[in-house]
């Protein structure tokens, strides 16, 4: 049974971790051990830690995973239980140049710089998102694999909800969705939305951050593990009256 999450302020104020805003160090998780942490690892979150989470917080894919720290004499409990092949280097395809060849010019010559087509013709390298099974000690010999299936969850439902922040929008958010649905952003994505002044200060918009998406409909995470978010603009005219809706004959 790992240890809950606890954190210490050791250090003297020069520590911005252990400032009152840093909030603390943490503490490796293997029982028994105050240890300060160094490293870290990932397990699945239990049912009763799944479903502790706020309603705005549930994943919508059903998977939640809880940080497993570790200190300094328990490191090597953080080393990955799974094997990723590297990504093989795409060919520079305007010039079929690989690996450490320097991209040529039209004359045959090196260039400086490479191709940009050769820098988008590469494969980024997803993060893992592999995680120890819900029941794993991580320190007292680990039997998890890459294979396990993850714990069956109960997604998020993506019903019409206001689960973004428009604490800077002077528009309700019933108003914002068709808005942003209309340039093709699923309303369940959207992160942020706030109506801002344009530059000129003559005319209004609204400013939406939402989640990326990949050509499968699956959130894109950055090499640490964070969603890659984007963002959209649309002018708006806060002057022009709402519009009235018909009445039944």
């Amino acid at each position: 049974m790992l240890q809950d999450y606890r954190y210490v302020r050791p250090h003297e104020s020069d520590c911005q971790t252990c400032s009152p805003q840093g909030g603390g160090h943490p503490l490796c998780h293997r029982p028994g051990c105050d240890g300060i942490a160094v490293a870290q690892t990932r397990r699945h979150a239990t049912q009763a830690e799944y479903d502790a989470l706020p309603a705005t917080l549930v994943p919508i894919d059903g998977i939640a995973h809880m940080i497993v720290f570790a200190c300094d004499d328990d490191a090597e409990a953080c080393v990955p239980h799974c094997t990723h092949p590297e990504a093989e280097e795409v060919p520079c395809p305007t010039c079929n140049a690989v690996g450490e060849a320097p991209c040529t010019g039209k004359k045959g010559g090196p260039r400086t710089f490479r191709h940009s087509a050769r820098w988008a013709a590469q494969q980024v390298p997803r993060p893992c998102m592999h995680a120890h099974r819900e029941d794993c000690g991580v320190f007292d010999g680990c039997q998890c694999s890459e294979d396990d299936p993850n714990p069956t969850r109960t997604p998020r439902a993506r019903g019409v909800t206001d689960q973004a922040d428009g604490r800077r929008s002077k528009l309700p958010w019933v108003l914002v969705k068709p808005l942003v649905e209309a340039h093709d952003v699923p309303w369940w994505t959207v992160r942020e939305y706030a109506t801002l002044q344009t530059q000129d200060t003559k005319a209004w918009e609204i400013q939406a951050t939402y989640a990326a998406l990949d050509t499968d409909g699956n959130l894109v995470h950055d090499e640490h593990g964070h969603e890659v978010t984007k963002t959209l603009t649309i002018p708006v005219d806060l002057s022009a009256p709402p519009p009235v809706r018909k009445q039944p004959a």
